[in-house]
């Protein structure tokens, strides 16, 4: 069975009741197999939906005379999908998500030379090599890092002087 995200958790004594079934029959269709163990450990230890969907399936296969083996097999073949509708749960919709919207490109910048535009680089790689005590040969390396690494991020340079502002204030 696949794993699927659940919006309630319950306690065995919960979850049980939501079932129509007692806690001695959640324990037994945990040791026999048919019923995964709890999430978690100790006082995070819950159930969820997911369990109370095969306990649901479970009984709806038991009163079409289903025994445990044929039970275990089926249940053992079953989705997710296949057990909620068996438990007569409504599938999960799945969410439509629209992409993010595009950032508009900026106007293009004023047209640089390459001399003039390489002089700007090479002024703000010397600047950051003084400001760390290390030659401009050994912080380029790095500084051409950290813009990949915003590029990827899709993080801009504007965003990143921001948040570089907000991290220097004391």
């Amino acid at each position: 069975m696949s794993e699927y995200e659940s919006v309630h958790r319950y306690d065995q004594r919960a979850l049980a009741k939501a079932a129509g079934v007692t806690r001695f029959v959640v324990k037994h269709y945990i040791v026999s197999g048919l019923l995964p163990n709890a999430d978690g450990a100790g006082p995070h230890r819950a159930y969820t939906d997911r369990h109370l969907h095969i306990l649901l399936a479970i009984a709806k296969l038991r009163s079409q005379g289903i025994r445990h083996k044929a039970l275990a097999a089926r249940m053992g073949a079953a989705t997710m999908d296949e057990v909620r509708a068996l438990a007569g749960v409504q599938p999960e919709p799945v969410p439509v998500v629209a992409p993010p919207p595009q950032p508009a490109l900026p106007p293009p910048l004023a047209k640089r030379s390459p001399a003039s535009l390489r002089h700007a680089v090479h002024t703000v790689i010397a600047a950051a090599a003084d400001a760390l005590d290390v030659s401009p040969k050994r912080a380029r390396p790095a500084i051409a890092a950290a813009i990949a690494a915003m590029r990827d991020a899709e993080v801009t340079l504007d965003e990143a002087a921001a948040v570089l502002a907000v991290d220097a204030q004391p």
